[in-house]
């Protein structure tokens, strides 16, 4: 009777066995996780420095552009303040200055044969005009009359002209001075280069004429 209820168990698979497995796949994640998070961390750390090392490089770089530029800056002022005063003392001496050699050349061009000049003066006064006298020598009063007019065609640059202290000499000729204002906008350069500007836009000649048309003149000479 005992022999017929008696069992035997046999397990399929070791209970050990099954027990090894189950630790290794436990720690196969653990070391997967933990590398992960080891990665992580230092990826961390490398981008946290990166962007440190980005933003000092940054803060550097401004710093010195910023002293640069107030360098450079403190400079080119300098400089250009230095400019503009010697720009404005250049234009100051242009806008008083005369062309007095224009006066040369009216008379040069507008002096009849037999008339002779022995003395210039040519002067500014306080109310911006200015003042012509010659003291001259003529070969008689016919050449002084042609003479005067020469000068009366050239009434735009030449202003009230007088003749006058006639001095007869031995020889015939006469001594004589002439006196006139001449136009501000032959002699003066800052009337002259407006001018000048003037007739260019109107499209005329930009030179000014000095040489008036004679159709008579005293052709004799001393």
């Amino acid at each position: 009777m005992d022999n017929k209820f008696q069992t035997s168990f046999i397990p399929k698979s070791p209970v050990v066995a099954e027990s090894q497995s189950s630790g290794s796949g436990l720690s196969l994640f653990l070391i997967i996780g933990l590398l992960i998070f080891i990665i992580s961390v230092l990826a961390s750390a490398g981008a946290y420095f990166w962007r440190e090392s980005l933003i000092s490089q940054v803060v550097t770089m401004q710093t010195d552009l910023s002293t640069r530029r107030d360098k450079i800056d403190e400079v080119t002022i300098d400089a250009l303040l230095k400019l503009d005063k010697r720009l404005r003392i250049s234009q100051s001496l242009l806008n008083q200055h005369l062309m007095s050699s224009s006066v040369f050349s009216l008379l040069e061009e507008n002096t009849v044969t037999g008339v002779r000049f022995r003395s210039f003066t040519f002067t500014a006064s306080d109310d911006n005009t200015y003042r012509l006298h010659l003291s001259g020598q003529a070969k008689n009063f016919k050449t002084i009359a042609f003479q005067s007019v020469q000068f009366n065609k050239m009434s735009k640059v030449i202003l009230n002209p007088i003749f006058s202290n006639f001095n007869p000499t031995q020889d015939g000729s006469v001594n004589f001075d002439f006196d006139s204002n001449i136009e501000n906008k032959f002699v003066n350069y800052s009337e002259w280069k407006n001018n000048l500007g003037s007739q260019t836009d109107n499209g005329s000649q930009s030179q000014p004429q000095v040489q008036a048309e004679s159709n008579s003149q005293d052709t004799t000479s001393f």
